[in-house]
């Protein structure tokens, strides 16, 4: 299972600067770094490193030109160069985690992995509550197919920034691709929630609708579920007492199996249907003992009535047409549930008490 990962690199924030009257240095360093980015977008680097060396030059004061100008080296693929001006960079005492994150960035493209996870390390120790650090971990590990240590580092990054959602979106391609397709589906659904209409979204909400088409047969009288490979343990003890552990995995798809029985075919509107058939079960008989934020949200849906558009909503990039057909009838649904949706006191609300992270 190899996996193949775009770095993404960000700039340091500028704050918006109003220049009255004659500039300061400092306001006109801000000014020229912002001309400075607008040239790195453009693609034009070493103009833009001519304009930060000059604010940095007005106010060497300020950490980002520096970070600024090893980003333009990395963009064009100048690593060392990049390293060398980020090492400048930490010796600032007012840095964040981007710096640590940029560094180990480039180590990792010049394909110094080792020295790459270092850095990240080093970051964790001075900001251990960063989730981009165990991001960039979790990507290293799964550039070395090191799967289990890859969703270590990510789940670690969710349990100390629960809204940082780069982590969801990694952990669910992992899953999906594997034999255990649960954990994938329910942090995939959460990314999509947290990270609102971007491309990524868009992707997934492909992904995770073949997810399910993957796993759920409706034959003519019957119906087979196989979101993972479900192996039982007991032990002559716990069978004596009828007590036998099952995996997690073995109480969703149970309930996913009876929400089957009414469908005869495997399409957008027998989705919305089982889902909300499983929320129903899953929440009168397991919900109090494996608790999910995402099903407590669903179960808000469905007392809202809002449900069926919110699944015709997730999944409209992988079936438009079915989208489009359901909305030419159902136009004050949609409405009702994108004003539900966009309301503030409706958005999934993730922190470090209700975060979910994958049971047994």
């Amino acid at each position: 299972m190899k996996t193949v990962f775009v770095i993404i690199m960000l700039h340091v924030f500028f704050l918006p600067t109003v220049l009255c009257g004659q500039s300061t240095d400092a306001e006109l360093a801000m000014k020229k770094a912002k001309g400075a980015v607008t040239l790195m977008d453009a693609g034009r680097y070493e103009e833009s490193i001519k304009l930060l060396r000059e604010s940095q030059t007005l106010d060497p004061s300020r950490f980002m030109y520096s970070y600024e100008i090893a980003l333009a080296y990395v963009y064009q693929d100048q690593y060392k160069a990049a390293i060398k001006e980020l090492k400048k960079t930490l010796q600032y005492e007012d840095i964040n985690s981007q710096v640590y994150q940029l560094m180990g960035n480039a180590y990792s493209m010049n394909g110094q992995k080792d020295a790459a996870i270092e850095y990240y390390q080093k970051g964790l120790e001075q900001f251990p509550n960063s989730g981009n650090l165990y991001l960039e971990i979790g990507n290293v590990y799964s550039q070395r197919e090191k799967y289990n240590d890859a969703i270590s580092s990510y789940e670690n990054g969710i349990k100390v920034d629960p809204t940082y959602t780069s982590n969801y979106y990694q952990l669910s391609k992992l899953f999906l691709r594997s034999s255990n397709k649960v954990p994938g589906l329910i942090y995939g659904e959460i990314f999509m929630n947290l990270e609102r209409t971007t491309e990524r979204t868009r992707e997934m909400s492909k992904i995770i609708y073949t997810a399910y088409d993957e796993a759920i047969y409706i034959k003519e009288d019957s119906a087979d579920i196989d979101f993972c490979q479900i192996i039982i343990m007991a032990t002559p003890e716990s069978m004596e007492e009828g007590e036998v552990n099952l995996p997690y995995c073995a109480y969703y798809a149970k309930h996913y199996l009876f929400a089957t029985a009414l469908h005869k075919q495997f399409d957008l509107a027998a989705l919305s249907s089982m889902r909300e058939l499983f929320i129903n079960a899953y929440m009168d008989t397991d919900g109090e003992k494996y608790p999910v934020i995402l099903f407590d949200y669903h179960q808000r849906m469905i007392d809202a009535e809002v449900f069926e558009a919110y699944n015709y909503y997730l999944f409209q990039m992988a079936e438009p047409a079915a989208f489009d057909g359901w909305l030419d009838s159902h136009q004050g649904d949609y409405d009702k549930f994108v004003s539900w949706y966009t309301d503030p006191k409706n958005i999934l609300e993730v922190n470090r008490d209700n975060v979910y992270l994958r049971y047994n």
